[in-house]
Parts: C-alpha cells; sequence; structure tokens
C-alpha cells in the first residue's frame, strides 16, 4: 500500500525551482540577475509579490500569458514601460534559459517520476517561473503528462486558479493529486487550498499543518508513497 494508493491518488504533480534540484541553484541565478540590472530585477521581485498580495488564495479568473505580461508591466512602471516584453526577454528569461543548463537534479527525483509514471500515475510539472528548458536539462522528458507555468492563467501561487486548472487538465479532482513542493506558503498552502493533498520536500523542522506529508528527500518520499521499509 502507501499515501498513494491509500489516498486514491492518480496524479502526483511537483513544483521545479527548489523541488526538482536545489534552491540555491535558483537563487544563484536571482542573484545574478539582480547584479546584471538591479532596478528591473528589484522591481520584478517586488511585482511579483504584490501579485500573491492581490490575489490571495482564492481562485480568480483564468486569463493568458500575455494578460500577465501586461500586468506586469503595469505594477513594475507607471506609465507602463514600452517594449517591456522585449525588456523582460532580454533581462530575465534568455539568462534564464542560459542558466538552466547548469541545473543538477536531486538524488533519486528522476528515478521516482519514472517509477510513478511506470505505476501509472499520471505527473505533472506546475512551476511559478517559466518552464523553459528545465525538463530536458533535468532529464525528465516523456516521464510528465502536463507542465505549466502559473503565469500562463494569469497569476502565481498560492493562488488556488494553476492547481484547479492543473486538474482540470489531468481530468481529475483535485483531491486525486498530490502536489509536492518545497514551499510551505506557497506550494503547500495553495495546493490544499485548492484541494489538493500536499507534500512539502524540506529539511526544516517545524509546523505544516497543511501538508499531508513532511520528507526531507526523495528517497522519504518514495518510502512514503508506496510504504516501502
Amino acid at each position: 500500500m502507501g499515501f498513494l494508493e491509500d489516498n486514491g491518488i492518480k496524479a502526483v504533480c511537483f513544483d521545479i525551482d527548489g523541488t526538482l534540484y536545489p534552491k540555491y541553484q535558483t537563487n544563484l541565478y536571482l542573484l545574478k540577475a539582480a547584479l546584471a540590472h538591479p532596478i528591473f530585477s528589484y522591481r520584478y521581485n517586488k511585482m511579483r509579490g504584490e501579485i500573491r498580495r492581490m490575489d490571495g488564495l482564492e481562485g480568480v479568473k483564468r486569463t493568458s500569458l500575455s494578460c500577465f505580461r501586461k500586468r506586469e508591466n503595469s505594477l513594475m512602471f507607471s506609465p507602463p514601460l514600452p517594449g517591456y516584453d522585449e525588456k523582460y526577454k532580454k533581462y530575465m528569461y534568455e539568462p534564464w534559459c542560459r542558466y538552466d543548463r547548469s541545473i543538477r537534479p536531486f538524488k533519486g527525483m528522476k528515478e521516482l517520476l519514472s517509477e510513478l509514471r511506470d505505476k501509472g500515475y499520471a505527473v505533472g510539472l506546475l512551476s511559478d517561473f517559466p518552464i523553459g528548458n528545465k525538463p530536458q536539462v533535468l532529464g525528465i522528458e516523456g516521464l510528465y503528462r502536463y507542465a505549466a507555468s502559473t503565469e500562463e492563467v494569469g497569476t502565481l501561487k498560492p493562488n488556488a486558479t494553476p492547481f484547479l486548472v492543473m486538474a482540470e487538465e489531468l481530468g481529475l479532482s483535485p483531491g486525486e493529486i498530490l502536489y509536492v513542493g518545497d514551499s510551505y506558503r506557497k506550494d503547500v498552502t495553495g495546493a490544499a487550498h485548492a484541494g489538493c493533498r500536499t507534500c512539502l520536500i524540506t529539511g526544516k523542522k517545524g509546523d505544516y499543518p497543511l501538508a499531508d506529508m513532511v520528507v526531507r528527500d526523495y528517497d522519504g518520499m518514495k518510502r512514503m508513497f508506496f510504504q516501502e521499509q
């Protein structure tokens, strides 16, 4: 048995940055972006925090990636900056894709995703940042059925909308999905509010009441998923 079978889970979906590979690798990129374009980077990070505050937990109207970019621009600049999309690509997205080539997965991650797929579970990826070429670099192409950025539906975690859209795209109810992430505030709180089951991967001790399970690594996750000794 194990947690997945005991709870009627049909899909296991994962955050990417900090969940499939260590968080410090993401932080290194963000630091480099801040040093290269400090004003743009500062406004960009502040804007994302503002979107989380404005949208909260309750589902919002689904929009599009182009609408999200316009929203970014209006929150970062007043009046909106002409040519924002080009600057975003140059300052954030293109460097991110170059950086992606150096990321390295957590031990046991690829093996667990492969086992989930082979056992008949749908595997999904849901990230706050663009997916880019991370699946290829991490070696997990072909292992997942769903992959999206929250930006594609017009908001960010912990808002419920991206999780509800994910469930709809997979043809499942939220309760049939276990979402795995490294952030209690964004991943666990958001997924739980949408009705998903949750798994927090962290080495930090603490109180995580909305997490259905808390694990330190992928070996521990695998044992709890399938109740292995």
